[in-house]
C-alpha cells in the first residue's frame, strides 16, 4: 500500500467513525490527516523530480560515452602514424624502429652494451662506451 493510499484510508476511517471536527480530538486527527496529505504530495513531487534527474543523468552519460568514443577514435587514427614511444628527431630509444635509418648500433667489446649513435661520425671523432668508457670509435690520443 502506498503512502497516498494509507492517507486516504485514514481519512476514510476518520469519516466512517464519524469523528466530529468540532471536538478537540477530532480537530487533532483531521489536522494530522491534512499534514500527512501535504507530506505525501511533497514526497510524490520529490520522487517525480528524482526520476527526471535520473533520466537526465542517463542521457548525459550516453552523450559523454559517445563523445569519449569519438575522441578515442580520433586519437587512435592519429597515433597510427606516430612512434608509440613519443620520440622526437633526436630519438635514441631502443623500443621502436622509427630511427633505424638515422642511427647505427655498435656493441662494446668490453661490456657488450649495445650503443646507438648517429651514423655521420667524422674521421677525427672518438666515441667511448657510456657504461665502461671503452674506446669504440677513433684512436687513442697519445
Amino acid at each position: 500500500m502506498s503512502i497516498s493510499e494509507k492517507v486516504s484510508y485514514l481519512k476514510g476511517l476518520a469519516e466512517g467513525m464519524k469523528i466530529s471536527q468540532d471536538s478537540n480530538e477530532g480537530k487533532l486527527i483531521y489536522e494530522i490527516i491534512k499534514t500527512l496529505e501535504l507530506i505525501n504530495e511533497e514526497v510524490t513531487d520529490q520522487g517525480n523530480a528524482l526520476e527526471e534527474l535520473e533520466e537526465y543523468v542517463s542521457e548525459l552519460d550516453e552523450d559523454l560515452m559517445a563523445l569519449e568514443e569519438s575522441f578515442d577514435d580520433e586519437f587512435d587514427d592519429e597515433d597510427d602514424d606516430e612512434c608509440e614511444c613519443d620520440c622526437d628527431d633526436d630519438c635514441d630509444c631502443e623500443e621502436c624502429d622509427c630511427c633505424d635509418d638515422e642511427f647505427e648500433e655498435i656493441e662494446c667489446p668490453n661490456c657488450h652494451e649495445i650503443i646507438r649513435y648517429e651514423g655521420n661520425i667524422e674521421e677525427d671523432d672518438q666515441m667511448r662506451c657510456p657504461v665502461c668508457n671503452q674506446l669504440l670509435i677513433g684512436e687513442e690520443d697519445q
